[in-house]
């Protein structure tokens, strides 16, 4: 029969070992995330019964400058009736701006979805594009 010390010192070592292994997963995820394309996360929310009437909405793509010269993608959704509101969403770690599309239109909010953020202004016709984007040559 194994000692008390011994297996004392045997659950210590394996409790060491879970929790270092924990902590690799985590740094990994974090170090190399891993998210859904455009496509993937499209087909995932419309799935899901989430992507509501988003195709239907009009959107004009833009891509905002952000910091160190990263690149924002982001989608500007006009809301119905004009107004001088904006709605901002951004998405979470290892999502895309798809993963947005469940908060907008008859489900949730107008807002629009992004890269990194989302630009949501909720009027159609009086608003222009912000000075510092461009519109986007990216289709998906």
């Amino acid at each position: 029969m194994p000692r008390p010390a011994s297996m004392a010192l045997a659950l210590v070592l394996l409790a060491v070992l879970a929790v270092c292994g924990f902590a690799l997963y985590i740094a990994s995820t974090i170090a190399r995330p891993h998210g859904n394309s455009l496509t993937e996360e499209r087909r995932w929310e419309q799935d899901h019964g989430l992507w509501g009437d988003f195709e239907s909405l009009e959107r004009t793509a833009y891509v905002a400058p952000g910091k160190d010269g990263y690149e924002l993608h982001c989608e500007l959704v006009s809301a119905p009736e004009p107004s001088d509101r904006y709605v901002i969403i951004s998405h979470g770690f290892r999502a895309n701006r798809y993963g947005a599309a469940k908060y907008v239109g008859a489900g949730g909010a107008s807002a629009t979805t992004a890269s990194s953020m989302t630009y949501a202004p909720t009027e159609r016709t009086h608003l222009p594009p912000a000075p510092w984007a461009r519109p986007s040559r990216r289709t998906s």
